[in-house]
């Protein structure tokens, strides 16, 4: 991912990354979590939500979200 020394993300740093994703053969669901957990692992985040939207061939549109919250954070 395209992480600055701020802590934020690059959009354009990104794009590698998105669109790796796309060759690994994994569910929208999955790709969604994985993702989500790369977020945290890069801004250890107390709360995240990662949402997906994903246009596949066929007409056919899929938006996936996921939550993350700290096992600590009530």
């Amino acid at each position: 991912m395209g992480a600055r020394h701020d802590g934020s993300l690059s959009p354009r740093g990104n794009t590698p990354y998105l669109t790796s994703c796309r060759f690994v053969g994994i569910y929208l669901e999955h790709a969604t979590r994985r993702v989500l957990a790369d977020l945290v692992w890069l801004l250890d985040p107390e709360r995240l939500t990662a949402t997906c939207d994903y246009g596949v061939r066929g007409g056919i549109h899929t938006m996936v979200t996921a939550h993350y919250v700290t096992p600590d954070a009530s």
